[in-house]
């Protein structure tokens, strides 16, 4: 069982959350119950126009999403992870967003490369990602 707040695994028959407090009346196990959908939506840039952002869930690259596009998967109900990370660098990428979705659900998300092809044309970006992240993914 994990904690549709949080995301921490409990123990089986838990009625709250022993790390956030979160009552668990809408606990999923992972893989359970029907498909669920997340769409994975990527701001439009014009200093990010030249980079595709690689999408990888629960640690398996599942597609590209390309400048202002969307990108549709259907997942298994339950628990997941999900980051995105710059098509030709693995050492630029979002930090993991943990989600859990149900049966027939569709989670949207939002990625921004904030920096783009200036940060590649300057190297700006290796000072940057030194203080914080240049690649955010989170619901919208």
């Amino acid at each position: 069982m994990f904690c549709t707040n949080c995301g921490n695994e409990l123990e089986e028959g838990s009625n709250f959350c022993s790390f956030c407090g979160n009552k668990l009346a809408g606990v999923t196990e992972i893989g359970t119950g029907e498909a669920a959908q997340v769409e994975v939506y990527r701001v439009s840039r014009w200093v990010g126009k030249l980079c595709s952002l690689r999408i990888f869930i629960d640690n398996m690259e599942v597609g590209r999403v390309e400048d202002g596009n969307k990108q549709l998967f259907s997942l298994q109900s339950g628990y997941h992870e999900i980051f995105v990370q710059l098509n030709w660098s693995p050492t630029i990428q979002s930090d993991i967003f943990k989600f859990n979705v149900g049966s027939g659900q569709i989670l949207r998300l939002k990625c921004d490369y904030t920096f783009g092809a200036f940060a590649m044309l300057t190297g700006w970006y290796v000072i940057q990602s030194l203080f914080s992240k240049v690649i955010k993914i989170e619901p919208y």
